[in-house]
């Protein structure tokens, strides 16, 4: 009985963090989208290199967490196991160019 009480506990706790998956890839989606464009802006007026590389790691910090929701949500989302890991694996590739320049 115990256990069929926490399991019960368990989905009524996960379905509303599930039911959300939408609107947590909208609103991340939107941090990232001003982000990149803060980062443009900074690029393009030739801002300082220690600001520039803060808004990249921001970015990129934001886009690891997208690459969460993505992996928690993907049934809900339509994604597969491959959409998500080629999102992951094009995160890696943005970030480890940063790292060599901004430092880890």
């Amino acid at each position: 009985m115990t256990r069929f009480l926490i399991v019960a506990v368990v989905a009524l706790m996960a379905g509303p963090a599930l039911a959300d998956c939408p609107q947590d890839v909208d609103a991340k989606k939107a941090d990232i989208a001003v982000l990149q464009q803060q980062l443009s802006n900074q690029q393009a007026t030739g801002a300082r290199a220690a600001d520039i590389c803060r808004t990249e790691t921001q970015l990129i910090e934001q886009m690891k967490s997208l690459g969460g929701i993505y992996e928690v949500c993907q049934g809900m989302l339509g994604m597969t196991s491959s959409n998500v890991r080629q999102f992951k694996s094009e995160v890696t590739a943005v970030d480890q160019p940063h790292k060599t320049r901004c430092g880890a």
